[in-house]
């Protein structure tokens, strides 16, 4: 399943279970966005069972990826 910052915001209560969930804000950041402000980014995570298996950061004025996996650590 998915779970999107914009439609939890819209009232249609995305609820996390135990079945393997994308969470995705494609501009994590709006606020900075929309007054041009150089900090926003894409997130996406991964979670199953309620936990978090890794999750990938995209700062889009840095052009830099970063990335985390549970156990694993985290890189940019």
């Amino acid at each position: 399943s998915f779970i999107g910052e914009e439609s939890v915001a819209a009232g249609e209560g995305s609820i996390l279970t135990d079945n393997p969930t994308w969470i995705i804000d494609p501009i994590d950041g709006t606020t900075n966005f929309v007054h041009r402000f150089p900090f926003v980014a894409v997130s996406i995570g991964f979670v199953v069972k309620k936990k978090i298996e890794f999750g990938i950061v995209y700062s889009c004025v840095e052009d830099k990826m970063y990335t985390a996996r549970k156990g694993k650590g985290a890189f940019c």
